[in-house]
């Protein structure tokens, strides 16, 4: 149900979207890869993979590094594609020097490859300045996507932290 999204003119609205970005081990990605190239990445099993090919181009995303704190806000230029895919200016992003492995497996896969989303970062911050405050009923679900349309704490404490107006981000 996402095909009036690519119809020129239709009256539709971009979410604001919770984006995990990881944080290494098994799946390899990097938040320091992710903000230095513009992108955010899933994949390997098709459960995470559709979850970021959701978000299309406009939607806004705040991204959550896992067991740190959110870490940035960005608006998605590009939906998802096989990593294989996506170009980073004119480079293709496999010959990119990234700290991550998920460029490693799976290139031709298209259920198992890495998908990856290009992202203008609109606010940032290092891992060790990551925004987060304890039972604050913040949201940060074990999801790689997921709407943020009902979570007005976090909403709020993302404008704040950030010192962002979501509204005034969409393209």
């Amino acid at each position: 149900n996402a095909m009036h999204r690519q119809l020129p003119g239709f009256d539709f609205e971009f979410g604001v979207y919770y984006c995990n970005v990881g944080d290494g081990g098994e799946g390899g990605r990097y938040w320091e890869d992710s903000r230095k190239y513009g992108f955010v990445a899933a994949g390997q099993d098709r459960k995470w993979s559709n979850q970021l090919r959701r978000l299309q181009a406009g939607d806004v995303i705040a991204a959550y590094l896992t067991k740190h704190g959110y870490v940035g806000i960005g608006c998605v230029l590009e939906p998802a594609r096989m990593i294989r895919d996506v170009m980073i200016g004119c480079r293709p992003m496999t010959s990119l020097p990234i700290k991550g492995s998920l460029m490693s497996k799976h290139l031709n896969d298209p259920v198992r490859s890495d998908y990856a989303c290009l992202v203008k970062w609109i606010r940032t911050c290092e891992r060790s300045k990551a925004k987060w405050q304890a039972r604050a009923g913040l949201f940060a679900p074990q999801r790689v996507t997921s709407s943020l349309d009902r979570q007005p704490k976090t909403i709020a404490f993302l404008e704040r932290e950030f010192k962002v107006k979501f509204d005034t981000l969409f393209t």
